[in-house]
């Protein structure tokens, strides 16, 4: 919907897609924001294509272990 002009996005920086051509900017929250956040999976669980690319980033940008 914000790529067509409709409405807008609030999100973490760094987890969607705002390079050049893509349709969307990061504007920061101004006074700054901050929140923990926790991410809480079963190891076991079979996950579908678009949760392993999820995971996978998640680990590249934070560090998180297996």
């Amino acid at each position: 919907m914000a790529e067509v002009g409709v409405g807008h996005v609030v999100g973490l920086d760094g987890l969607a897609d705002v390079s050049e051509g893509s349709g969307l900017r990061f504007i920061p929250l101004e006074p700054r924001l901050e929140c923990g956040l926790d991410i809480v999976w079963k190891k076991s669980g079979l996950f579908s294509p678009a949760a392993e690319v999820f995971f996978k980033r998640i680990r590249e940008r934070f560090g998180a272990s297996s």
